[in-house]
C-alpha cells in the first residue's frame, strides 16, 4: 500500500472512531454495502469494495449527512440518503431537496476534514463529489421526468 493509501486508511479509521466516540454513530464497512447514513439506526454503511481514498471521501460525505441531521431540529429531514431510496425523488420539490442535501453533506464533509486537520487533495475530493452528485442528478431526473428527457447523454464528470 502506498503512502497516500495509508494516509486515507488511517484518516478513515480516525474519523470512524470520532463518529463513534463523539456522536455514538457506528460506521460499518462491508463489501457490497450501499453507502448510506441510517439515522434511525445511528449507523453509516460504507462499501468495502471502494479503494481507501473513495472510502474516506464517502465517509466524510456520510458523516456530513449525519452531522447536518444532528444540527437540524427538523425530524422530516432526517432520512436515509441512499440511491436505492425510492421515495426521495418523486417530485421536482423532493428532487431539489435531495440535491441540496447531497451538496450540503459533501460540503460538511470538507468542513469535517478541515476541522480534524486531515490531509485532503481538494481537487480529487471535488472531482469525486461532482461524480457522485451527478449520479444523483441523473437518477432524480429519471425519477421525475421518466422518458420525457434523455438523461443518458449526461456524463458524470
Amino acid at each position: 500500500m502506498n503512502r497516500t493509501n495509508e494516509t486515507y486508511k488511517s484518516q478513515f479509521i480516525v474519523l470512524q472512531n470520532f463518529m463513534k466516540s463523539n456522536h455514538k454513530i457506528k460506521v460499518r464497512v462491508k463489501c457490497g454495502f450501499e453507502d448510506a447514513w441510517y439515522p434511525a439506526l445511528n449507523t453509516i454503511n460504507i462499501d468495502g469494495n471502494l479503494k481507501w481514498r473513495e472510502r474516506f471521501f464517502t465517509l466524510l460525505h456520510e458523516a456530513g449527512h449525519a452531522l447536518c441531521d444532528i444540527a437540524s431540529n427538523d425530524e422530516k429531514s432526517k432520512v436515509c440518503f441512499a440511491k436505492s431510496n425510492p421515495q426521495k425523488c418523486n417530485s421536482k420539490k423532493s428532487f431539489v431537496h435531495t440535491i441540496n442535501n447531497e451538496i450540503m453533506a459533501w460540503n460538511k464533509g470538507k468542513e469535517i476534514s478541515e476541522m480534524m486537520n486531515f490531509s485532503l487533495n481538494e481537487e480529487d475530493y471535488e472531482s469525486y463529489m461532482t461524480k457522485c452528485i451527478m449520479s444523483h442528478v441523473k437518477f432524480g431526473l429519471k425519477e421525475v421526468y421518466g422518458k420525457e428527457i434523455n438523461i443518458d447523454s449526461i456524463k458524470p464528470c
